[in-house]
Parts: structure tokens; C-alpha cells; sequence
């Protein structure tokens, strides 16, 4: 056996392969070949075989000379704007006819003659049909086929008015052959569609990886957010949080609207705000982003008392320690709240220079707000107070 023996019994083989390959590819070729032989037979009961579909790219100055004066000439709109042609060859638009009147397609050549809008009017439904179902069997074996859409759109009397009509600088031609009701008619269908650029498999790939990464970015920039406008962070005991009620007013700085953080969840802090009201609904006023606040960060604290500062440079009082820490813990006496923020609280409770008050407002430091902690002079004040309330007694 020769070398070009072998060469050509591989050639064979790979060849029978491709062949069965692409008949299980959904190609636009097959597509309109399926769809006119469905919807014929669906439509009207007529046999109609694709005998051969030809493809090939069309220039428009090559369109006129190519569909002729002869036969159905009908112009196609498709989406946003496009338009395509389809002539019908005078043997099928004879049989198409003949199946609709009397129901059979008589097995002799059609004589020519011109023809008139009811034939246009006879073809059309067909015609839309096989476009529906060209784009749909398109759809199913690509998901990311864009649907053209074709329809009938009007009847033209002549090729030098089609190409006018027609815009596109290519066009794709498909030239079907057809075999109706095994020999009775043989016809000619021609379909003029604009040029579709067939993308490679890297651009695609490509193209995916971009769109995918700005419907991120769009989906992240367009997510909600919910924020809240806080104006003070106060402390108060558990007791007095679950006697709240209707009416109950509590102690804020009165410049808390001045100085509001705008709080993201997980507690970051936006940005600093002022509070007011727009249109008769409130609203925020920015002053200046998070990232601008100076505030000083809250001291480490201590490892073995957590309340005490390493660096304050203040030695803990080993006496009072444990009882400040401890009174510290039992329940404030209730008070009495006022409308004014001043009023007096009750005689027996400690000075107000003395020891922090009960509400008083968060500090400037949002960080610090943040924080259970005391600091150490807090609790300083509060030892010496209790130490000096203890000697009254």
C-alpha cells in the first residue's frame, strides 16, 4: 500500500468524522433547512425537502444582479433597524398557492407570470413562521445567539428598488433548493440576510471575561447600604434601658446634631455629619469623611486590671481597687429625667466634678465611643469620692 494510498484512506475517515460532527451542530444552514421543511408540513401539510443549501457572501453591489426581476421579491425587517430579502421562485410560489385553493400541488411546472400582492400576502405567514423557527433552533443549541427577528415587511416589484432598500455593505445568501411532494414542483427560495461576522473562541472568551467583570462592578457599585445617622453613644445600666418608655428623655450633648457619624454596619464609621432636614424629611449635611478624623486611638489596656491604663503613669490603689471596681457594678439610683438637661439630681449622690455622670455623652473620639473601658482617671475620681463618702460615714 502507497504512502498516498494511506494518506487518502485517513483523509476518508477524518473527513466522515467532520460530517458527522457537523451534523450535530446546529449551523444556520441546517437551521433553515429544518425550519422550512417543519413549518410546510405544520402549516399546510406539504412535503417539502431541502434538497441543497448553498452559503455565500454577497456584496450589495452584487445583490441586484443576483435576485432578478423574475418571481416574489419581499423585504424583511429585523431588530433595531436591519433588513434582509427573500425571493420566491415562480414553482413554489405556484405549489404554495395550489396547497391553500385546493389542498393538493399539481405535478406540472408552473406557467410565469407576474405577480401581485395577494401572492405576497399568501407567502408571508409562511415565510414568518420559518424565521421564528430558524431563530428559535438557533436559541436552543446557543444560549448566547442574538435573535434577528426577520419579518415579512413589504412586497417589492422590482431588484433595483431592493437594493436600494437594502443598507448592509455584506449580506449572507442562502440559496434552498426545494423538492415539493417527492418531485411534483421544484422551487428556489433565496434569503438575503445581513452579514453576521462569526466571532473566534478566544475574542468570545475574551469578550466574557470584560462582561463579566463590569457586571461585577456594576452589581457592587449598585448594591444597597444601609446606614444609620448616629448623633450619641450614651451608658446607662441594664436597669434603667428596660424601664424605657413612651416619653422618656434621655441626656445627649447639645451639640450631638453638629457632631453625628454616619455608621456603616459592623460599626465603621463613614463619615462625619451634621444633622437637619430637607424637603420636610431629615437629612444629613457631609462634613467630612472618616479618614479625616484626627482622633486619638484608646490606650492599651492593662493585662491584669483591664481598667487601668499601663501608661498613665498612676499605680493602682491595691486598698480601694477591688471596692471601686465593685461598687462600680451595682446599680445606679434611678434619676429623674427633666427637660432640662441641668436639673438637679438628688443630694445624696456624689458631685458631678467627681464622678462621671450617669448618660453623660460620648466623647468626640469615635473609637473611643466605641469602648466599655473607664479610663483611669475616671476611676481615680470615683475612688476618691467612695473613699471620702466612706469616711462620712
Amino acid at each position: 500500500m502507497g504512502i498516498e494510498e494511506k494518506k487518502s484512506i485517513i483523509h476518508r475517515k477524518a473527513k466522515g468524522g467532520r460530517d458527522e460532527f457537523d451534523a450535530r451542530v446546529m449551523s444556520p444552514v441546517k437551521a433553515l433547512r429544518l425550519a422550512l421543511a417543519k413549518v410546510a408540513d405544520k402549516m399546510f401539510g406539504l412535503a417539502v425537502t431541502v434538497t441543497t443549501v448553498e452559503q455565500v457572501k454577497l456584496p450589495h453591489k452584487a445583490v441586484q444582479a443576483e435576485v432578478g426581476n423574475d418571481g416574489l421579491l419581499l423585504l424583511l425587517d429585523g431588530a433595531a433597524g436591519a433588513r434582509g430579502a427573500a425571493k420566491v421562485d415562480t414553482q413554489f410560489l405556484t405549489a404554495l398557492i395550489e396547497v391553500q385553493t385546493t389542498g393538493t400541488v399539481r405535478r406540472s411546472a408552473g406557467d410565469a407570470r407576474p405577480v401581485t400582492r395577494t401572492d405576497a400576502a399568501i407567502v408571508a405567514p409562511l415565510l414568518d413562521a420559518v424565521m421564528r423557527r430558524y431563530d428559535a433552533q438557533l436559541t436552543e443549541a446557543d444560549p448566547k445567539h442574538v435573535e434577528e427577528n426577520y419579518r415579512f415587511g413589504d412586497m417589492i416589484e422590482e431588484a433595483r428598488l431592493l437594493s436600494l432598500a437594502l443598507e448592509a455593505p455584506d449580506y449572507d445568501l442562502y440559496r434552498l433548493t426545494l423538492d415539493v411532494e417527492d418531485g411534483a414542483k421544484t422551487g428556489i427560495l433565496k434569503l438575503l440576510l445581513p452579514h453576521r461576522k462569526v466571532v473566534p473562541a478566544k475574542e468570545i472568551k475574551s469578550n466574557l471575561h470584560r462582561d463579566g467583570a463590569v457586571c461585577l462592578e456594576k452589581s457592587a457599585l449598585e448594591a444597597q447600604v444601609a446606614m444609620d445617622a448616629v448623633l450619641s453613644r450614651i451608658r446607662l445600666p441594664l436597669k434603667e434601658i428596660c424601664e424605657f418608655a413612651p416619653g422618656m428623655l434621655l441626656p445627649l450633648d447639645a451639640e450631638c446634631l453638629a457632631k453625628a457619624r454616619l455608621v456603616a454596619s459592623g460599626g465603621h464609621v463613614v463619615a462625619r455629619v451634621r444633622m437637619g432636614q430637607m424637603n420636610g424629611m431629615r437629612a444629613v449635611r457631609f462634613i467630612a469623611p472618616a479618614s479625616t478624623d484626627k482622633s486619638k486611638p484608646p490606650e492599651k489596656p492593662d493585662e491584669k486590671h483591664p481598667q487601668l491604663s499601663k501608661d498613665s503613669g498612676m499605680a493602682p490603689i491595691p486598698a480601694l481597687q477591688d471596692d471601686v471596681l465593685e461598687g462600680l457594678a451595682q446599680p445606679v439610683p434611678d434619676l429623674q429625667m427633666a427637660e432640662d438637661a441641668s436639673a438637679d439630681l438628688s443630694k445624696d449622690a456624689p458631685p458631678l466634678e467627681m464622678v462621671p455622670a450617669i448618660g453623660k455623652a460620648a466623647s468626640d473620639d469615635p473609637e473611643a465611643d466605641a469602648s466599655d473601658e473607664l479610663s483611669t482617671a475616671d476611676l481615680m475620681l470615683a475612688a476618691a469620692a467612695l473613699q471620702n463618702h466612706s469616711e462620712d460615714a
